[in-house]
């Protein structure tokens, strides 16, 4: 039987039955499903990212009459250390003998400063 887009005798259902064919349904749906999928995929993550914003979730410390997060704090504490670190090997003879005293002294602020930040803060 072969379908046409004229109408028939039969009526109209058969024209609407007949007018797109089931595979091209078929595609629009499955389309329309993974365009939705995709959104909804984008959006997921968007809920850990505004999670942050709560009081809760956010902790801060106030400083000068402002809010700083407690990160920032941590990173200036790591370069001060980093800072002390490289000037306490200067002192004890050994600034030539640490291998690559960059990334050692900037180690060892970040370690210290991470230990401070969990006694402070306790989290």
């Amino acid at each position: 039987m072969t379908r046409t887009n004229a109408p028939s005798s039969t009526g109209s259902a058969e024209l609407r039955r007949s007018s797109v064919p089931r595979e091209a349904v078929r595609a629009s749906t499955l389309a329309a499903r993974a365009t939705r999928r995709r959104q909804t995929g984008a959006l997921v993550p968007s809920f850990g990212v505004l999670a942050g914003c709560s009081s809760k979730s956010a902790p801060a410390v106030i400083a000068f009459g402002a809010y700083f997060p407690d990160w920032l704090i941590l990173a200036m504490a790591a370069v001060v250390i980093a800072i002390l670190a490289r000037i306490a090997f200067g002192l004890a003879g050994q600034g030539d003998a640490v291998p690559f005293p960059l990334f050692t002294c900037l180690a060892i602020g970040v370690l210290v400063a991470g230990s401070l930040y969990l006694f402070w803060f306790g989290r």
